[in-house]
Parts: structure tokens; sequence; C-alpha cells
């Protein structure tokens, strides 16, 4: 499990390594860059005046002035030091300021860097009319200047890591506190409890996070509510058709000839059918959740609505019912298409039940200017305004009933179905004929999902 803590402590205090490392190179480049200048000017300058003060080198009998006495060691450690040598036009040594010190004249003018007995020196020649100037300071004695200047500037560097890590340390504790805080009041929570957490005091970085997981917290509370209140109604529900049940075997177990059996059975088969398709309805009821429905894709309503005709047939042809279905163009729609074929299957199915025999059900389909609408008109009784209001409603059955078997699931399921796909459906009675309209108002594709 990765730590955010320990992320940001490594990551910010290998930054500040890095970066320290990063400048201190650069300090020490610069430093090496401006001190070599520095000497190159001063090996410059001293030959100039060198230069300026003996016009002749045959008057040369004692020390140059600004140069020193004669110095007897064979090394040059000091960095402010230089190798002064001259000679004369015809070849003939003049000066040097440490003669023990065996470094030839070199034909080069001007700067450059050579080699001489596995050493690095940097020299400077100057050829004046009267001879050559020859100044000259060995790399070892400049790196040595280089090497303390650049290690009085590296150090306060070096110094910083600890004291500004120890204050990353503190920040990043600090600031990682307030999730730690979230954290200690979700633990302290029972499974039960719902209440959203507090967002005062929090950081706006973490807030947007606090309020999602509130939002969260709302709809999963709103889920166990309908869940508890599905239970609740299922139970109370199961319990009539199983006592149904329980009084129809009874009936069964009483039963003293064929006639009397026959009439049992015949009552405990539809028993056990209402009961099976009451449990299924249930089934369906429960699966509908919010994650169904987030399933979509781009579907084309009129197949759907073929195949659930071609499904609800035989029904329609044991009650002679005339099953008809309108389309004047592919309807397509993003949905989900299980869904749609359970909704269509509860309408189809509920139109057919409640239309008496030799009657008619019609569907349609069509666009209008925003919407995808489904029309599914059936003769039955019309339904009053006062059931109207509750006919989607879980397990209520309203008074045109007409002694129809149900289990009162169906056009919930439908209502579930239509919310789930934003979509709205309405209820109006029809005016040229008895019976019901139900239309249901889907949301019309936008140009840019039909190219999709």
């Amino acid at each position: 499990m990765k730590s955010i803590h320990r992320y940001l402590l490594f990551s910010l205090i290998a930054a500040l390594l890095f970066g320290t490392l990063l400048i201190s190179l650069f300090l020490y480049k610069k430093s090496k860059h401006e001190i070599n200048e520095l000497y190159d000017s001063n090996m410059q300058a001293l030959a100039s005046v060198i230069n300026a003060q003996y016009l002749s080198f045959n008057a040369i009998h004692q020390p140059i002035s600004g140069v020193g006495k004669h110095s007897q060691r064979k090394e040059i450690h000091r960095e402010e030091e230089f190798l002064v040598q001259i000679w004369k036009l015809s070849g003939e040594y003049v000066y040097a300021s440490h003669p023990l010190i065996d470094f030839p004249r070199q034909a080069q003018s001007g700067f450059f860097t050579t080699r001489h007995k596995q050493k690095k020196w940097r020299v400077y020649t100057l050829e004046t009319d009267q001879g050559f100037i020859q100044i000259s300071q060995p790399q070892t004695a400049r790196n040595l200047y280089i090497g303390e200047l650049a290690a009085g500037l590296i150090f306060p560097l070096l110094l910083q890591i600890p004291l500004i890590g120890a204050f990353i340390w503190i920040a990043v504790g600090k600031s990682l506190r307030p999730l730690q805080r979230v954290s200690t009041a979700i633990q302290s929570r029972s499974a039960v409890s719902l209440d959203h957490l507090p967002t005062e005091s929090l950081p706006i970085e973490i807030c947007p996070v606090i309020d999602e997981l509130n939002h969260l917290l709302t709809r999963l509370g709103k889920a166990l509510a309908m869940q508890q209140s599905f239970t609740a109604d299922a139970a109370h529900e199961l319990r009539t058709p199983l006592a149904a049940l329980q009084l129809q075997v009874d009936t069964l177990a009483r039963s003293q000839d064929d006639v009397e059996r026959h009439t049992a059975v015949t009552a405990l088969q539809r028993g056990i059918m209402r009961a099976g398709s009451l449990v299924n309805q249930l089934l369906t009821l429960a699966r509908l959740g919010p994650e169904f429905s987030r399933q979509s894709d781009i579907v084309e309503l009129n197949q759907i609505v073929r195949a659930e005709i071609e499904q609800h047939l035989d029904q329609a042809v044991a009650r002679h019912i005339d099953l008809g279905f309108s389309a004047a163009e592919p309807i397509f729609l993003e949905a989900h298409a299980a869904s749609l074929h359970i909704m269509l299957s509860n309408l189809i199915d509920n139109a057919i039940r409640y239309s008496p025999e030799n009657g008619k059900v019609d569907i349609r389909t069509y666009y209008t200017d925003a919407e995808v609408v489904l029309e599914v008109q059936d003769n039955a009784s019309p339904i009053g305004s006062q059931d109207r209001e509750r006919i989607f409603e879980r397990f209520y059955r309203g008074s045109s009933s007409n002694g129809v078997s149900g289990s009162g699931l169906g056009l919930a399921i439908v209502a579930d179905i239509v919310q789930q796909h934003h979509a709205c459906i309405t209820v109006k009675t029809r005016c040229d004929v008895l019976g019901n309209t139900f239309i249901v108002s889907f949301p019309k594709l936008s140009l840019a999902t039909t190219l999709i």
C-alpha cells in the first residue's frame, strides 16, 4: 500500500538534493571559470608591467620589481605565485623567478595550456622587440584555490539540506493531518451511519472529495431506504399468495372425489402461477438498480418493439386481441436494451390483460422536435384521475382492475426504467374509443451522439 506521506517526503527531499547538486555543480564551474579568467588577467597584467619597466633586457642585473626575490623552491604550490621567465631575442635566458624549476620556453604566443612533466600549466607568452616574457602557473595551484572557494560557496548549500528537510517533514505532516482526521471520522462511524462528513476547516483540495463522498452517502441512504421499503412491501405482498396457496393445499387435502380434487388442483395451479409471476416481478424490480441503467448504448427502438410483440402474440391470440404496431422510420435513442425489453413487456402485457376480449392494442413510435415517443393504446376501462396518480406505485392496484389478476408491480417496474433513462411517462384517456394511452417520452439523441 502506497503512502502519500512517504511519497511526498521522498520526492521533496530528492528534489532538494538534486537541486542542491545542480546548484553546486553550477557554482563550481562558474567559480572555476571566473578564477581562471582572474589569473589569466593577472598574468597578462604582470607581463605588461615587466615589459613597461624594462625596455632593454641587457639592463637586468637584479630581481624585477613586483616579482620578488628569486625562489629556491622546485615547485609552485601557492595560487598567487607565478613562474616569470625572460629571454632575449637571441635566446639568452635572462631571468627566472624560480630558477630551480625547469620549464622551457614555449614557442606559442598568448594564452594557452600545455603539459610539462605530466602536469598541466597555464602559460602566457608576450613577445616584445627586446625578447620574450613568459608567465606560467601550474593548474594544480589554481585548482587548489578553486576548490577552497567552491567549498566555501557549497557548504551553506549543504547546510540547508537538513534544515529544509526538517521543514519539509513538518509541512508534509501538517498538510496531511486533515486526511487523518477524515480517516478517523470515517473509521469511528457505525455501519448504519450515513450522516454527512463535515467540510469545515478542510483544505480546498480535499473538499471536492468529501463533497462527492457525502453525495455518495446520500445516494446510499436513498438506496437503503428503497431496499428496506422494497423488502417490507415484498414480505407483505408475499403473505397473500402464500396464504392462498396454503388454503388451496388444505382444500385439495380435504377433497373427497375427483371433481373436487380437479377443482382444487386447478385453483392451486393458478395460485402457483400468480405467486411465480409475483416472484419474477420482484426479482426484476430488485435488479433494476442505478448501475443497471448506466450500461447504455445506441439502440433501435422499433426492433425492440417488434421483438416484444412476437413474445406476446400467443397471449394476444388467446384473448382475441388485435395487436398492432406502426412506425414511420427507424427510431434511435441512447438506452439500455434489456431495460427497454422489460418495460415494453410490462406495458404490452398490461394492455392485453386489461383490454376486453376481441379488443385492440396499438403501439406507435415517432419523433418530435426534442423527444422520442412510444405510445401503447389499449381498450381497457378508463383509468380515473385518482388512480392515475398512483398506478405507478409498487403493489398498487386501482379500482379499474375489474378482477384481473396481477401483483401491482408491472407499472412500478416501468416507472423505474423510465426514470433511469431520464424519460417521463404519462397516462391519458382515449378520446376516439374506450381505453387508455400510455405515453413514454425519451430524450432525443443529439447530432454529435448520432455521428459517434
